[in-house]
């Protein structure tokens, strides 16, 4: 089984995420790190700004998305990633 990370929830990432998991099949995991649990339509924002929309009518939550067994799985933002190695030459010095 083949993991594949995709750093990012936004436009790009989240096609990146579900063109992939179509394509790689549900024997390979396909996970998505993103900061936010909604979805912003980011060039619907200026209206936002402007008054014409809510922020309600250019967002969506990203969790019923990953609740299909076909989608990607979704991760938090990590707070901090030192690598293994690293970790490792610290313990010794």
């Amino acid at each position: 089984m083949a993991r594949l990370l995709i750093l990012g929830g936004g436009i790009a990432g989240q096609t990146a995420a579900l063109h992939a998991k179509k394509r790689l099949g549900g024997s390979h995991e396909v996970a998505v790190v993103t900061p936010n649990s909604l979805w912003n339509w980011i060039p619907s924002n200026i209206w936002v700004g402007v008054g014409l929309m809510k922020p309600g009518q250019v967002t969506f939550p990203l969790a019923p998305v990953y609740k299909n067994p076909a989608s990607p799985t979704t991760r938090p933002r990590p707070s901090a990633s030192i690598p293994k190695a690293a970790r490792n030459s610290r313990s010794h010095s």
